[in-house]
């Protein structure tokens, strides 16, 4: 019996939609990690890769990600410029390219090579061969309360970048630590005045891809800062973060998500702290773990931020509760 997609026309539909469906940043990354592994699957001499991929091909993969590549074959993936220079890559990077890999089957139809079998004991062995080589993921440093405020330090004469950059890290905050993309696209016209302070309809996010009805919350401070910026920009939609120009002339395109993560880097720099400690994550992470040391309900947390998974948003909470745990002194 023929695939079901066969057909040119059918698999344009299919692209189409799948074009559609897919958030922007997440294109970008499978399209990278799925260059790069057509790179190493040429340059091992395996020729043109075709779906379904071979389980021994992804083991063998695994093995020379988690063990290190033959020179030759590294030097030649730095020089096609799919990676940037000699040496090992980090699990993390590797869990990433397995998961664009699996990606990449599931969308043409065929099984996720990940779904059991040799390929995911393969990787299940490379991750605890990893931790015990030492690996440590490399999370941005949490932002919370105190650290927000030192990030936030006050301006005699603020420019119209330092009103919009006071707003954009407090709306991040206040509204339950919105990840750098939600923060970079979020627009006017969802945005809702009550009593003073705002609330805000997210819309589509990166677990709610179908859109949500969610509303969350802006106030105390983050609505003067956000009232504030507002009355900057002058709109009634568009935009809630625009880009500035040198002269302070403010843009209608909204920022990128690399460009809050700056915002935090160059914020905490000017505040004496190391930059590459912070991150556009660092305020999504600083929310959870400043729910937890003021010991707040985990679950109105994750109402706020929009976690799915308990066991990836009790890392933060936990880290702020640590200190205030009864067992915690009992020397």
């Amino acid at each position: 019996m023929a695939h079901a997609f066969a057909g040119e026309a059918a698999r344009e539909r299919f692209a189409r939609m799948v074009e559609d469906g897919t958030p922007p940043n997440t294109a970008r990354a499978y399209d990278s990690d799925r260059a790069y592994f057509r790179s190493w699957f040429e340059i091992s001499g395996f020729g043109e890769p075709e779906l379904p991929i071979r389980p021994d091909i992804l083991v063998r993969f695994v093995v020379d990600h988690s063990e290190g590549l033959e020179p030759q074959i590294d030097a030649a993936l730095v020089a096609a410029g799919v990676k940037a220079k000699p040496g090992m890559q980090r699990i993390s990077t590797v869990s990433r390219r397995m998961a664009a890999i699996a990606t990449w089957h599931r969308r043409a139809g065929y099984p996720s090579p990940l779904a059991g079998g040799p390929v995911q004991e393969a990787m299940r062995v490379a991750r605890k061969a990893a931790a015990r080589r030492g690996f440590r993921p490399r999370n941005k440093k949490a932002a919370v309360r105190e650290t927000l405020q030192t990030l936030l330090a006050n301006k005699i004469a603020p420019s119209s970048a330092d009103v919009r950059d006071d707003a954009m890290l407090l709306f991040a905050f206040a509204s339950g630590g919105r990840r750098r993309s939600e923060v970079a696209e979020a627009r006017i016209e969802l945005l809702e005045e009550v009593d003073g302070d705002y609330v805000y309809h997210l819309g589509i996010t990166k677990t709610e891809q179908e859109g949500s009805d969610r509303k969350v919350p802006i106030a105390g401070p983050a609505a003067v800062a956000l009232r504030a910026w507002l009355s900057l920009v002058g709109c009634s939609e568009g935009p809630i973060f625009r880009s500035i120009d040198r002269h302070g002339r403010i843009g209608t395109r909204h920022l990128n998500g690399r460009a809050v993560a700056r915002v935090v880097q160059r914020r905490a720099a000017a505040a004496g702290l190391d930059p590459k400690a912070f991150g556009g994550h660092s305020l999504r992470s600083g929310f959870v773990t400043e729910a937890g040391r003021q010991g707040k309900n985990l679950f109105e947390a994750m109402a706020l931020s929009g976690h799915r998974s308990v066991q990836t948003v009790s890392r933060y909470h936990q880290a702020g509760t640590a200190l205030s745990n009864e067992a915690a002194r009992l020397l």
